[in-house]
């Protein structure tokens, strides 16, 4: 069965098969072993203690370090952030419009910036150091990462991190005021994984950034409109097991790394189909 054959009436039975479910919810909570991938675990000391987060990840206590500055006047409507690592920019966005960009630094090949779909759950006031002034962290679930300000101005505009997104301090600050625990934050290119990451199964309980590369690839195919928040949860593995069944095999909603190949082979062929239609 080819697969380009079969996924426009593909999508009609995906639709009942999902009926019901809120892909919209927030993300699954974070597992533990945090540390397993990459990012920052010097932060840990700054943050809210993880007994102030709800099961789903949410920060519920008040930011450390004081009082924060009035508001500057700043965007309008539903706020949202888009960081762009090939462009090191940062965009905040109101009701899905650009109201400001930023030039920021990411992550380096070693250890790069997280790609996909985030929420920013701590906000923390004058770390200093490395940190600079502002900390907004990100519900990564392998990791500790975060945008945050920095001594080291010159970096900004490259790919020098240890993952994390840093900015000028002056621009964190101004960010800081506008943005609230829970915005979302969406880290765009390719979703790379840190050297030395082995190739593994992946099933339902899995977090990592393979699993982003994953639900990517759904996407792409037109099988998943959830979050692309490394997390393998029930929604995952849904859309696998559908995949799956158009391909002909089990479905038990797992990935081996020759599957994983096959899926991103897949999303491979049908942009580049969707580029050569347009």
């Amino acid at each position: 069965m080819h697969f380009s054959r079969v996924r426009s009436l593909a999508i009609s039975g995906l639709i009942l098969m999902i009926a019901g479910f809120n892909f919209l919810a927030a993300p699954a909570a974070a597992a533990t072993g945090l540390f397993t991938f990459g990012g920052c675990p010097e932060v840990q000391q700054f943050l809210t203690p993880p007994s102030a987060l709800s099961p789903a990840g949410q920060a519920t206590g008040e930011p450390k370090s004081g009082a924060e500055k009035p508001a500057a006047k700043g965007p309008q409507g539903e706020i949202s952030l888009l960081i762009d690592i090939s462009r090191h920019t940062l965009t905040v966005l109101a009701d899905g419009r650009p109201f400001k960009t930023y030039p920021v630094c990411v992550g380096k090949p070693s250890t790069p910036t997280p790609v996909g779909e985030w929420r920013i759950v701590h906000k923390s006031l004058s770390w200093g150091g490395g940190f600079g002034s502002r900390w907004l962290g990100l519900n990564v679930p392998w990791g500790i990462y975060g945008i945050h300000g920095t001594n080291r101005p010159q970096s900004i505009g490259r790919a020098e991190s240890h993952g994390c997104v840093r900015m000028h301090n002056r621009d964190v600050e101004q960010l800081y005021s506008w943005v609230a625990l829970g915005t979302p934050v969406r880290i765009v290119g390719e979703p790379k994984l840190p050297p030395r990451f082995s190739p593994r199964r992946l099933k339902n309980g899995s977090v990592g950034p393979d699993v982003v590369q994953v639900q990517t690839a759904l996407k792409a195919l037109g099988l998943y409109w959830a979050y692309a928040d490394g997390r393998y949860g029930a929604q995952t593995a849904r859309a696998v097991s559908y995949w799956q069944l158009l391909r002909g095999l089990e479905a038990n909603g797992e990935l081996t790394p020759e599957l994983q190949r096959q899926l991103r082979s897949d999303a491979e062929a049908a942009a580049s189909g969707s580029k050569s239609s347009a």
